[in-house]
């Protein structure tokens, strides 16, 4: 064999291959497996990756103790941070940046800039005025019942808690219309009046309000009222508080009203908020609050003197869409004449009669049949006849609490079928979808013959009550309720009269005015005659009772020339005319002055008046008060 000519490189370049491969094999091995030249600085320590995401678990598990141990302070309500920069300059005591010798490839993320600019808060919308009031008055025969009050609890099925009988105990459902509401006489002053739904609504969004708290909820008002005073001077405001059959009033809860009007609730949170507000909503799409019911409380006879405008001035809405909200609906079709609600007038105007065993048997009768009649229509999804029908066995004092349960167990169970059938045939319950929202309350501490005018402000609900973070001022937070502006004065309007003095002649000598005094009490007029002097005392002596007209004659003309109104044909004029004429004061200072002539047009409204009535009674009904035979009150003084 022939010898081969290689040089050292040829001879050993295959043990150098293997050689170097099995070096970098071993540098891999030590620095990969055995250490890492991935190594943390915290501080003067340097870490594995392994000890440095133990180190920082170690301090996220720390930090996470104190935070849950931590109270928050005043420094919670301070300005966010204008921009991430501020945050990122902070000492949050975090380990200092990696340093490696090797870092794998990973794809670059950008730097996170500046925050737009700072945080805008938000200031509380204005609350609108309602327009100015419109006034209508009445008189009449009225059971109003005491209001119930419906106690807000923090806790409790719906948020809505418990309502509470007059009597002291509680109890769900409608105000109770029965035996504890007595007739009496009532005066009236209503005071119609407007929302700009829409227009507060705009507001709120330009406010920028969050699209689910830019609602309107309207929870009440403010009722001022001025009298008109003897010299023609309004006399100071008066706030009243209008008649509710029902209030919604805190338990357990602190309420406390500002100078400014708002209502704070302590402590502010969302769940009182959330429960005042469905109390408020409850029931005829809150038109318990907007609109309550008046008329419903007047004996029939009476029922048409609780009136509406036609319109209100500069307002586009028809308000004899929503007369009938205060009206009684249509009843029990089937309902014999002496109904449930002719046999609870019948008590109240005698109260200590106690009701045979067959009229309750009948009653019951009439209970059953109704209710057997309202779940025929609702299988029938007749639901406003339901309604109507469950309202009158919940209403109705010969009720038992058993019957009761199972008709607010269906009211429950179709409420959203009730509401539907609502809004359908009025639409004035969808509050949300209309420009201009009417309103009205019912002032009943009125007094006969006086003169007045009103203004109001609207009480809306806070929509950001218990909700600090997004507003400017964190102590609105704790305002459940805002008052609004007040709305202009209305135009005066007087309560009609219960008691009028009419001259019917003078004779001479010496002087002596012979008259007659109207007196309106228990629904019906009674009327006296007697004769007086100057400076005597007008009085009556009637059957059983005494009544004294407060005034006394200062002057009788038995002759004295005056001007008198004509109207013929839509034309007025006036001519000169002479007649007697007395001068009276009263104990307010006012004087007044009765001319024969012009006292017997007033006469003859009275009498036709008082003849309707009793025409109205003996048609059918019971109404208290004297009977035909007594048409004469009052007996002549001798």
């Amino acid at each position: 064999m022939a010898k081969q000519n290689v040089n050292f490189i040829q001879r050993h370049v295959e043990k150098l291959i293997v050689g170097a491969t099995g070096a970098v094999l071993l540098a891999t091995i030590v620095f990969y497996a055995v250490q890492t030249p991935n190594v943390a600085t915290v501080g003067s320590t340097k870490l594995s990756p392994g000890a440095f995401y133990q180190e920082v678990e170690e301090k996220t598990v720390g930090a996470l103790e104190r935070m849950k141990s931590a109270r928050p302070d005043d420094s919670l309500l301070s300005p966010l941070p204008e921009s991430i920069a501020e945050i990122t300059d902070n000492k949050l005591n975090m380990p200092a940046p990696l340093v490696t010798a090797w870092i794998p490839p990973n794809p670059g993320l950008g730097e996170i800039g500046p925050a737009d600019g700072p945080v805008e808060k938000i200031h509380l919308a204005e609350i609108l005025s309602p327009s100015r009031p419109t006034l209508t008055t009445g008189r009449g025969l009225a059971a109003l019942p005491e209001p119930s009050k419906l106690l807000l609890l923090q806790t409790g099925f719906g948020g809505i808690g418990r309502e509470e009988s007059p009597r002291g105990g509680t109890r769900g459902g409608a105000a109770s219309f029965g035996i504890d509401s007595p007739i009496k006489d009532c005066y009236w002053v209503t005071v119609i009046t407007a929302l700009f739904y829409k227009e507060q609504i705009d507001l709120f969004k330009k406010a920028e309000y969050h699209d689910d708290r830019s609602i309107f909820s309207v929870a009440g008002f403010d009722v001022a009222r001025q009298e008109l005073l003897p010299d023609g001077q309004w006399g100071a405001d008066t706030i009243v508080t209008p008649y509710r059959s029902k209030d919604i009033i805190p338990s357990d809860i602190l309420l406390r009203r500002q100078e400014d009007g708002s209502y704070v609730f302590d402590p502010p949170t969302q769940e009182i908020r959330n429960s005042y507000l469905a109390a408020v909503q409850a029931g005829s799409s809150g038109n318990d609050t907007l609109r309550p019911p008046f008329a419903t409380y007047l004996t029939e006879a009476y029922r048409a003197e609780w009136k509406l405008p036609d319109v209100l001035p500069g307002i586009n809405v028809d308000l004899s869409l929503y007369a009938q909200e205060s009206r009684p609906l249509a009843r029990f079709s089937e309902a014999p004449s002496g109904d449930a609600r002719d046999t609870r007038t019948a008590r109240r105007a005698d109260p200590g009669r106690t009701p045979a065993a067959g009229d309750e048997r009948t009653q019951r009768r009439l209970l059953a049949r109704k209710m057997e009649e309202a779940q025929k229509a609702l299988d029938e999804q007749r639901f406003l006849d339901a309604e109507i029908l469950l309202d009158d066995i919940e209403r109705d004092p010969a009720a038992e609490e058993q019957l009761i349960r199972e008709v607010r167990t269906l009211r429950l169970r179709y409420v959203n079928e009730f509401r539907t059938a609502r809004a359908a045939v009025a639409p004035s319950t969808q509050v949300r979808d209309v420009p201009v929202e009417p309103a009205w309350v019912n002032d009943t501490t009125v007094m006969p013959g006086r003169t007045y005018r009103y203004r109001m402000r609207v009480l809306a609900v806070n929509n950001y009550f218990g909700y600090q973070i997004p507003l400017a001022n964190p102590n609105e937070a704790t305002k459940l309720l805002l008052a609004g502006a007040w709305s202009e004065w209305s135009l005066p309007v007087t309560v009609r009269n219960d008691t009028y003095l009419i001259l019917d002649r003078v004779t001479t000598p010496p002087p002596l005015a012979r008259v007659e005094v109207y007196h309106w009490a228990n629904g019906i007029w009674s009327s006296g005659r007697t004769e007086v002097g100057i400076g005597q005392r007008i009085a009556l002596a009637g059957s059983g009772f005494n009544f004294e007209y407060d005034g006394i004659i200062v002057d009788i003309q038995p002759e004295r020339p005056f001007w008198q109104r004509v109207e013929r044909d839509n034309v007025f004029s006036v001519r000169q005319r002479t007649s007697a004429t007395i001068t009276a004061v009263n104990s307010r200072g006012e004087v007044s002055e009765h001319i024969a002539l012009e006292d017997r047009g007033v006469k003859k409204t009275i009498e036709d008046e008082r003849q309707a009535l009793l025409d109205a009674r003996t048609g059918g009904g019971v109404s208290p008060g004297p009977r035909r035979g007594e048409r004469d009150g009052f007996r002549e003084r001798d």
